[in-house]
């Protein structure tokens, strides 16, 4: 079980896994990343897709990558506010999210 799995599991919703990517759907998106951040999880980056049957297509629209947010700003929560800002703005109601989470100590 991957981290986004822990995650999700601790929130009590689903996750589909495929050829090695764990994917949230954008309508747990919210509590996702709240629990993200109870766990004291920063996010690095995440990336949107549209799952098919047959195919895995990300969406080059929906892209977010924090891994250069400065080392003296309180990382989780800032990159948890930006990355609830950013899907808010982008998600489409079938779109599902890869996340890349970092634990950081308070």
């Amino acid at each position: 079980m991957g981290i986004t799995e822990e995650v999700a599991a601790r929130a009590g919703i689903p996750v589909v896994t495929r050829g090695g990517g764990e994917y949230v759907h954008s309508g747990y998106v919210e509590r996702f990343l709240n629990e993200a951040r109870a766990q004291r999880l920063g996010l690095l980056g995440l990336e949107g897709f549209q799952l098919f049957e047959d195919a895995t297509v990300p969406d080059m629209n929906a892209i977010l990558d924090l891994s250069d947010l400065e080392s003296d700003v309180n990382f989780v929560d800032c990159s948890i506010d930006q990355a609830l800002s950013f899907v808010r703005n982008i998600a489409a109601p079938d779109m599902y999210f890869e996340f890349v989470l970092e634990l950081r100590s308070p």
